[in-house]
C-alpha cells in the first residue's frame, strides 16, 4: 500500500477528481448487503460486505489517483465496522459487544490516520470553542427521540442497575458517538474532499445512511441521511468533531435506553422531564450552530474562532517578508490588503512542487482549510491571504500584482 502521497498531494488532483465518479458505485453493494441483514440473510450480507472489503483493498492499493487510494483506504473502515458487528454473537454482552466492536474500529482508524499521515486537528480532533461544542450535544436528545419513535427498541436485556446502565451508556457515547462520526464525519469527510469536491459531504452522508438500513426501517436511514449533512455543516464551521460526536452519543443513549425506560414508565420524572429537555437542548444547539456561522463569516481582526487563530499563529517570530509586514503599521492594513485569486493560489502552490500540507505547515493554516479554499467550499479572506503569501514567499505588497 502506497502512503507516501498524502491525501492534499498535488500532483494527479485533476485525475482523482475524474476517477471520484468510480466511487459512486461502492454505495450500491453497501446498500444491498445491509437490506439482507432485516430480511434474515445476515451472512448474505456479511459476505457481500467481505467482497466489498477485498474491492477497497484492491483500490487503495492499485488505484491510478493518489487521492483515490486515501478515500479507498479510509472507506474501507466501513465493511469493516459492519463485518465486525455482524460476526459477534447475538447472545452475547451488548455492553461488550460495543467495547469490542467500537475499540477494534477506534484502533483500525488510528492505524488508518496514521499511514495517511492525518494530523488529529485535520479530522476534527479539537476542542475549539468548547463550551459552543456542549451546546451542539443538545440536539441529541430529538434526535434519539425521533429515532426511538421510528425503531421502537427495546430496553437491553440485564439492564437491572444504574451502574449496568451508565456503563452501557458511556459505551454508547465513545464507540458509538465518537467511533462514527471520527470515522464519518472526521476521517471520510477530509480526504473525500480532494476526490469529490463539493459533494464529499453528500457522499459521506450517502454511506452514513445506508448503514442505516440495517435497522429496517427506511424512514430511520432517511433521517440518518439529513443529520449526515447536517453534522457536516456543523463540523466544516466549527472544526471540531466533538460537538457532533456527543450528539450522536447522547441520541443513542436516548434511543436506545431513555426511551424504552421512558415507554415502560410514562409517569416517571424521566418522562415529565424529556419534552423541556428536547426544547432546551434544540435552542442550545440552534444558537450555537448560529455562533459557528457568525465566526466563521466575521472578517479578519473582527470575532473568530478561538482555535483557529491559534491554528494560524506561526510558531515562532516571523522572520519572513510577510512575517516582517505583519508587524508594525502594515498589520493594520491587514483587513484591505487584496486577495490572492484561488486560481492564482493554487498555480503559485503548483509551480512551487508544495503539497496542501507543506504550503499549510508554512502559513500556519490548517491544511484542510487550504484544501476547502481551493476547491471553492470556503471564501478565502485577507488574514489567510497574507499567510499564504508568506508561505510562498510573496511579499504583501506584492499580492495585488500576483492576483491581477
Amino acid at each position: 500500500m502506497t502512503t507516501s502521497s498524502l491525501p492534499f498531494e498535488t500532483h494527479g488532483s485533476e485525475r482523482a477528481l475524474a476517477s471520484g465518479v468510480w466511487f459512486w458505485l461502492y454505495p450500491a453493494p453497501l446498500a444491498i448487503a445491509e437490506l439482507l441483514v432485516p430480511s434474515g440473510r445476515p451472512l448474505t450480507g456479511l459476505l457481500l460486505h467481505a467482497a466489498l472489503a477485498l474491492a477497497l483493498i484492491y483500490h487503495s492499493t492499485l488505484g491510478r489517483a493518489a487521492h483515490g487510494r486515501n478515500l479507498a483506504l479510509a472507506l474501507l473502515l466501513i465493511p469493516l465496522m459492519r463485518i465486525v458487528a455482524l460476526a459477534l454473537p447475538p447472545s452475547g454482552s451488548l455492553l461488550l459487544s460495543y467495547v469490542l466492536a467500537g475499540g477494534g474500529i477506534i484502533a483500525a482508524a488510528a492505524l488508518v490516520l496514521r499511514a495517511l499521515r492525518l494530523r488529529p486537528r485535520e479530522v476534527g480532533l479539537t476542542l475549539g470553542e468548547w463550551w459552543m461544542q456542549l451546546m451542539v450535544t443538545g440536539c441529541g436528545i430529538a434526535l434519539g427521540y425521533a429515532g426511538a419513535v421510528l425503531l421502537r427498541p427495546e430496553l437491553p436485556a440485564g439492564m437491572v442497575s444504574w451502574q449496568a446502565l451508565a456503563a452501557l451508556a458511556l459505551a454508547l457515547l465513545v464507540f458509538a458517538g465518537f467511533a462514527e462520526e471520527l470515522i464519518f464525519r472526521g476521517l471520510l469527510q477530509t480526504v473525500s474532499g480532494p476526490v469529490l469536491g463539493r459533494w464529499g459531504p453528500l457522499y459521506v452522508a450517502t454511506v452514513f445512511a445506508l448503514v442505516q438500513l440495517g435497522f429496517g426501517s427506511p424512514l430511520y436511514a432517511l433521517l440518518a441521511f439529513i443529520v449526515g449533512l447536517v453534522f457536516a455543516g456543523v463540523v466544516r464551521l466549527s472544526g471540531s468533531i466533538i460537538g457532533v460526536a456527543l450528539a450522536h452519543g447522547v441520541a443513542s443513549i436516548v434511543m436506545l435506553l431513555v426511551m424504552p425506560y421512558v415507554r415502560a414508565n410514562p409517569a416517571s420524572p424521566v418522562a415529565t422531564a424529556l419534552p423541556l429537555a428536547m426544547l432546551i437542548g434544540g435552542v442550545c444547539a440552534g444558537v450555537a450552530v448560529l455562533l459557528f456561522v457568525l465566526a466563521r463569516r466575521a472578517p479578519a481582526g473582527a470575532m473568530r474562532l478561538p482555535e483557529r487563530l491559534a491554528s494560524r499563529a506561526p510558531a515562532s517570530a516571523p522572520e519572513s517578508p510577510a512575517g516582517r509586514a505583519l508587524a508594525g503599521p502594515a498589520a493594520s492594513a491587514q483587513t484591505s490588503a487584496p486577495l490572492l485569486s484561488v486560481s492564482q493560489l493554487t498555480r503559485l502552490r503548483r509551480a512551487a512542487q508544495l503539497t496542501y500540507m507543506d504550503l499549510a505547515e508554512r502559513a500556519g493554516l490548517p491544511a484542510r482549510l487550504l484544501a476547502e479554499i481551493e476547491l471553492g467550499l470556503v471564501p478565502l479572506d485577507p488574514e489567510s491571504a497574507l499567510r499564504l503569501a508568506d508561505g510562498l514567499g510573496i511579499l504583501p505588497q506584492e499580492l495585488r500584482a500576483v492576483a491581477g
